[in-house]
C-alpha cells in the first residue's frame, strides 16, 4: 500500500508541474506578443541599409531586434535576403524625391523678400528687440507680449514664426529643394566651389553684437552687383581696425548623389533662417557684400565656422504599420568646426579638387593673412598702398577735417560723368549714415585712389563714398553733394 501511494503522488506532482510549466510559457508567450506588437521609434545616423537598421534594433531591444523587425515587416521568421529587400524598400521611402519642398516655403513671403533678406535687408534683419533678454526661441510665445519691445513695427516671433515649425517639420524630414533662381545661389560657374558663406554684423537683441569669429578683409563689390546695385569698386578694412564679423557656411560634394549634395537645401535653410538668425538673432550684412551667398560672391574673411549636414532616419511602428523617415541633424564639422579645413575633408573624399581649395583659399584666407590677401588684391589691380592705410568700412569715431584744397568746391548732386550719366563704376561705400561732410572728404582723400567723393544724407542709400573712376561735376539732386579732385 505504501508503494503505491508514493507512486500516486508523483504522478500528481508531475501533472501540477507541466500544468505549471504550460502556464508559464503562456505568460511569456503573451508578454512577447505585446512587446512586439508595441508602438515605437528607432532612429540612427548614417545610410540607410538592412545593417544599420538592424543595429539600430539591436541596440534598441538588446538583441532580440531582428525579431521585432521582421514582426513590423510583416516578416516573421523571414529570411536575411527578405528583411534586406524590405529594409531597402522603406529607405527608398524616406528619401523619395517626390517629397521634395521648395525652399520659398520656409519664409512663404515670395521671391523678393528671400532675395532681400539673404542681402540683408527686410523686416526680419531691421527689427531689433530692446530689453528682451531671452532669444527668438524662447520668445515665440513664452514672454508675456508686454515684456517683448520691438524697435520697429511687428514681432518676430510672429512674423517668423514659420521657421521653427518648417525646421522641426520640413528640414529634418524631407528634402529642401536648393534656390538657384535667387542670383545669391545661381549654381552655375558662380557657384562652382558649391560651398555657401554667411556673415553678420549686427544681432536683433541689441546689445554687443554677434560672436566675433572672423576678420573682413576686403569686400569686393564686383563680386555681386545684384546685393550691392554696384557695378564695380572695392573697400578695403584697415588693418589697425578690423571690421568683425561672424561667419558660418557649409561646402557639398561634387558627387551629385551624395547626401551633401542632395541636401544642401537643408543646410542653407538651417544656418541661415534657423540657427542664426531665429536661434541666435544675427542679422545684417557686411556693407557691400549679401549676407548669405555662393562664397565666390562673399567678401574676404579669416575664418567661417562650418556646419555639417548629417544622413539619419526614423522608423516608426504604431502597433500595425511599420513607416520610414528622414530624421537628419545638423552639427558643427566633425574636424573642428572650421569651413577651410571641412573642405580638405572633400578634397580626400574626391568630392572636390585642390585646385578648387586653392580657390577657396583665396576667399576664407586664414588668421592674420588679411594684410597679403589685401596686398594680392591691390597689386593685380596695378594699385599700392598709400603711407597710410586703407581706411575701414565703418568710420572712425572722430576725424581731424582735411584740407578741402585736394578736392574741388562743393556741388550739389550727385556725382556724374562729362557726359551728365550717373557713374556707378569704380565707387567705393565708406561707411553708412548722414556722414559729416568733412569726416567723408578725409576718407575720401586718404584712399588709395580717387577722382572725386559724394556724400548721401537722408535716404536709403545714406552714406560717404569715393570714385576711383572719371566724374566730372554735380548735378544738382537734392540730399546729395559731390567733391572732384
Amino acid at each position: 500500500m505504501m508503494k503505491a501511494y508514493n507512486l500516486f503522488f508523483i504522478f500528481t506532482l508531475c501533472d501540477r508541474t507541466a500544468e505549471s510549466a504550460r502556464s508559464v510559457r503562456g505568460i511569456s508567450d503573451s508578454n512577447r506578443l505585446r512587446e512586439l506588437q508595441s508602438s515605437m521609434d528607432i532612429t540612427f545616423t548614417g545610410i540607410c541599409n538592412f545593417e544599420n537598421v538592424l543595429k539600430a534594433y539591436n541596440s534598441e531591444n538588446v538583441g532580440n531586434g531582428k525579431e521585432i523587425l521582421a514582426y513590423q515587416l510583416g516578416l516573421p521568421g523571414g529570411s536575411n535576403d527578405q528583411l534586406e529587400a524590405a529594409v531597402n524598400s522603406k529607405c527608398r521611402e524616406a528619401n523619395d524625391a517626390n517629397q521634395k519642398v521648395e525652399f520659398s516655403s520656409a519664409s512663404n513671403r515670395g521671391y523678393q523678400f528671400d532675395k532681400n533678406f539673404f542681402d540683408g535687408g527686410t523686416k526680419w534683419n531691421q527689427e531689433v528687440n530692446i530689453g528682451n533678454e531671452g532669444n527668438l526661441a524662447i520668445d515665440a510665445g513664452r514672454i508675456p507680449h508686454q515684456e517683448v519691445h520691438i524697435g520697429n513695427e511687428g514681432n518676430l516671433a510672429i512674423d517668423a514664426g514659420r521657421i521653427p515649425l518648417f525646421y522641426e517639420n520640413v528640414a529634418r524630414r524631407s528634402q529642401v529643394s536648393w534656390p538657384a533662381h535667387i542670383t545669391n545661389f545661381d549654381d552655375t560657374p558662380s557657384c562652382s566651389l558649391r560651398t555657401v558663406m554667411c556673415c553678420w554684423v549686427s544681432e536683433r537683441e541689441g546689445k554687443n553684437g554677434p560672436v566675433d569669429n572672423s576678420d573682413v578683409c576686403l569686400v569686393d563689390l564686383k563680386k555681386s552687383p545684384r546685393s550691392n546695385h554696384v557695378a564695380s569698386g572695392f573697400t578695403v578694412t584697415r588693418q589697425d581696425n578690423m571690421h568683425q564679423a561672424h561667419c558660418n557656411g557649409f561646402a557639398w560634394s561634387s558627387d551629385t548623389g551624395h547626401f551633401t549634395n542632395r541636401f544642401k537645401g537643408n543646410s542653407l535653410f538651417y544656418i541661415s533662417m534657423y540657427k542664426n538668425f531665429y536661434q541666435n538673432s544675427y542679422v545684417k550684412n557686411i556693407p557691400g557684400g549679401p549676407m548669405c551667398g555662393c562664397i565666390e560672391q562673399m567678401p574676404i574673411v579669416t575664418h567661417a565656422d562650418c556646419t555639417e549636414t548629417r544622413e539619419g532616419y526614423k522608423f516608426s511602428y504604431d502597433g500595425t504599420n511599420l513607416t520610414s523617415s528622414l530624421d537628419i541633424e545638423f552639427a558643427p564639422c566633425s574636424n573642428g568646426n572650421d569651413l577651410s579645413s571641412y573642405y580638405d575633408t572633400l578634397v580626400d573624399a574626391d568630392g572636390a579638387t585642390s585646385a578648387e581649395k586653392e580657390k577657396l583659399d583665396t576667399i576664407i584666407v586664414g588668421e592674420g593673412n588679411c594684410k597679403a590677401a589685401t596686398d594680392k588684391f591691390l597689386i593685380d589691380k596695378l594699385l599700392v598702398r598709400s603711407a597710410t592705410e586703407a581706411p575701414t568700412i565703418s568710420p572712425a569715431p572722430s576725424i581731424t577735417p582735411a584740407p578741402t584744397s585736394l578736392l574741388g568746391p562743393e556741388e550739389k548732386g550727385y556725382c556724374v560723368r562729362s557726359d551728365g550719366r550717373d557713374q556707378n563704376s569704380g565707387v567705393i561705400k565708406l561707411g553708412s549714415g548722414n556722414f559729416d561732410k568733412d569726416q567723408c572728404i578725409s576718407l575720401c582723400i586718404d584712399y588709395v585712389i580717387y577722382t572725386g567723393c559724394e556724400v548721401i544724407h537722408n535716404q536709403g542709400n545714406k552714406g560717404c563714398y569715393v570714385h576711383t573712376d572719371e566724374v566730372a561735376r554735380g548735378n544738382s539732386v537734392g540730399n546729395h553733394w559731390c567733391w572732384i579732385k
